[in-house]
């Protein structure tokens, strides 16, 4: 019997794309972090389905912006759109 790992993925449209900034994908006490690219965009890759609150921690001054109740799905993509800060 063999196991087969899946890989989903939660993306954004970060709208400022010369700010980078840190993003957190936290669920059920086990956090997930990536960095935005030149481009404002993330890839967190590996996440199991589930619930997540996304954090978007910015350099300062701009302040974090957190998103909850994201849902991540087995086999696909979540994009969460374009969040302004």
């Amino acid at each position: 019997d063999t196991a087969t790992t899946e890989t989903y993925t939660l993306s954004l449209h970060y709208a400022l794309p010369i700010q980078l900034a840190v993003v957190t994908a936290t669920s059920n006490l086990v956090t997930f972090t990536s960095v935005v690219d030149v481009n404002g965009n993330f890839l967190i890759k590996g996440l199991p389905a589930g619930t997540y609150t996304v954090t978007i921690i910015p350099v300062l001054p701009k302040i974090a912006v957190i998103t909850t109740n994201i849902t991540v799905t087995t086999g696909g993509s979540t994009d969460i759109g374009i969040i302004t800060l």
